[in-house]
């Protein structure tokens, strides 16, 4: 079963603030599994995905 991760969880992954977190997730910018009306967990390989993606432009703004 893969590890799913909070939202405190995932914003200390991802390097964000709560606030931002969650404002992504109103954009549909983040992907999130909800559990309910309140409850919402995040895939870790979802996230990985979404580190991997910023890691070339994490680079580019570093050399520039």
């Amino acid at each position: 079963m893969e590890k799913l991760l909070t939202a405190t969880e995932a914003a200390e992954l991802l390097g964000l603030t709560r606030s931002a977190l969650y404002m992504a997730i109103q954009r549909r910018e983040m992907p999130v599994l909800r559990l309910g009306q309140r409850r919402i967990r995040f895939r870790a390989s979802d996230l990985e995905k979404i580190l991997q993606a910023q890691a070339p432009v994490e680079r580019e703004r570093k050399a520039g």
